[in-house]
């Protein structure tokens, strides 16, 4: 599991994104199935995002191998 990457380039990515999808971390939170105060404490870095969340965001953000290396460090 990988935590994700707390730092302004992930943070850069994060809202580029969600903005690209008229989304807010709320939406994308239940849209990968976890509570969106889940969703903050794992993005803060206090807790690991599992498998398959992690897949979820890439595949809902629609990150590229780039992207998902600076996101997901």
């Amino acid at each position: 599991m990988k935590k994700l990457a707390n730092d302004k380039n992930a943070k850069k990515i994060l809202k580029q994104k969600l903005t690209e999808l008229d989304c807010t971390q709320k939406e994308l939170a239940i849209s990968i199935g976890i509570n969106p105060g889940t969703f903050y404490m794992k993005s803060s870095q206090y807790s690991k995002w599992t498998q398959k969340e992690r897949k979820k965001i890439i595949d809902f953000l629609k990150l590229t191998q780039e992207e998902q290396e600076i996101f997901f460090k």
